[in-house]
């Protein structure tokens, strides 16, 4: 068909096209929307050990701070004295704490930013 070799082309070719009566792919996509399904965490109330005894317990609550962990947001780090190398502005998914110190995966790597 002389079609670009990716998947999305894939999922548009499947199906029998007869050329020679006029059948051909019209349309084509000019983006693509890629979804991931990142769950809704654990419902465990305890964190059990090697054994199976409770060895902590989780918060009840999910939300700190207004964030929930995988969360996407935007992280201001000021420069100055105690930025550090992370001073910028980052944009990544949140695992949320409770002590409000949360962790920002992106994509050079994770760091831990304030609520």
């Amino acid at each position: 068909m002389g079609l670009a070799k990716t998947h999305t082309m894939d999922a548009l070719s499947i199906g029998p096209l007869d050329h020679e009566s006029g059948d051909r792919i019209v349309r084509f996509p000019k983006q693509v929307l890629v979804a991931k399904a990142t769950g809704r965490g654990s419902y465990a109330r305890t964190t059990p050990d090697r054994y199976g005894f409770p060895r902590l317990r989780r918060s009840r609550t999910k939300q700190h701070f207004r964030y929930v962990t995988g969360d996407l947001v935007r992280a201001v780090m000021p420069s100055g004295k105690w930025a550090g190398t992370w001073a910028g502005t980052w944009t990544g998914r949140i695992s949320v704490r409770a002590r409000g110190q949360h962790s920002l995966a992106t994509p050079s790597g994770r760091i831990n930013v304030s609520h």
